[in-house]
């Protein structure tokens, strides 16, 4: 049976949740080894340069990893600016590039806001450098990668969240900013430059449009939520940030006592994850638009908090 298309959202911005994940059983974790965290984010940073998307979250766990990033809806762009982007994807072909059709920069044009083709890169390129590196052959990743629609803002929050916290939830680390593989890391370090600004990812009716926020406030308000988040296990016996870790940090100026200390752990499966009423327009929309949709009806996930069109497999229904 042929696999259904992956359901993207082309004519407006779109945030996805990807993850990818290593071949393999789950003790073989190759992305732990020498120089592979770097390598990885080297890559992500590289292509999101070229492609027309925005990274806010990841994390570079051994068997598989975690990607946020927003996809710009499609618009024309100059073939000056297109040249740019070529050059910079291809440096060593520049002649070439110089002599391009105008039927070769349309398809490459399509290219650059295509969430697959910046996904085909990224994995295939890192599978091509890992295989070299390791002297190793054969398929690297286990399947194609998965995507969920993040539909709004509270969405978005909470999946970075997660994606930041896995390495907690997994025991390897007791604070989220010790994983050097993480973006939690890379914000705390000051090494993300290349990333969203948290002043337009934190939720707007806490920040003043007006003025500009302090960079060091605003990643202390995103740690709060990362930390009393991170303290309440999502399943049985699941690793947290301890008791004496959060008041630690909460002795160190936290705010909001209590802030996100619910549970929520429904980001791993769905095509969207949002509202009800945000996911309803994107039915709509995609269904104008003939794309396959197999289940019309969003789920109300068990926190309460979101919900999904396609159900994930560990929600009792």
């Amino acid at each position: 049976m042929a696999r259904l298309p992956r359901i993207k959202v082309e004519d407006v911005a779109a945030w996805y949740h990807i993850r990818g994940q290593v071949t393999g059983c789950k003790t073989d974790r190759l992305l732990q080894n020498d120089g592979c965290q770097d390598k990885m984010i080297d890559m992500i940073k590289f292509y999101q340069k070229a492609y027309y998307c925005e990274v806010s979250a990841l994390c570079i766990m051994g068997t598989h990893y975690h990607l946020i990033l927003k996809f710009l809806p499609f618009q024309e762009v100059t073939i000056a600016a297109l040249k740019k982007r070529a050059q910079f994807l291809y440096p060593d072909k520049t002649k070439q590039i110089d002599n391009w059709p105008e039927e070769k920069w349309v398809t490459f044009r399509k290219r650059l806001f295509n969430l697959s083709e910046f996904m085909r890169n990224l994995q295939s390129g890192f599978a091509r450098w890992y295989n070299d590196t390791f002297n190793r052959c054969g398929r690297f990743w286990g399947d194609r990668f998965k995507s969920s629609i993040l539909a709004d803002k509270k969405a978005e929050l909470d999946c970075r969240l997660y994606v930041d916290l896995n390495p907690v939830r997994a025991g390897m680390i007791k604070r989220p900013e010790e994983y050097t593989g993480s973006s939690i890391y890379l914000r705390n370090s000051k090494l993300d430059e290349w990333l969203v600004p948290l002043d337009k990812l934190l939720p707007i009716h806490q920040l003043n449009k007006t003025k500009k926020y302090d960079e060091k406030k605003l990643l202390n308000d995103y740690r709060c939520r990362l930390y009393y988040r991170g303290s309440i296990p999502t399943k049985k016996g699941q690793a947290k940030i301890s008791k004496e870790t959060l008041n630690h940090e909460i002795s160190r100026g936290f705010t909001a006592p209590g802030m996100y200390r619910n549970r929520l752990r429904y980001f791993i499966d769905g095509i969207f994850i949002g509202s009800q009423a945000n996911i309803d327009k994107l039915i709509n929309k995609l269904t104008k638009n003939n794309d396959y949709i197999t289940q019309k009806t969003a789920t109300t996930l068990p926190d309460g908090k979101h919900h999904c069109l396609h159900t994930p497999r560990d929600v009792a229904i």
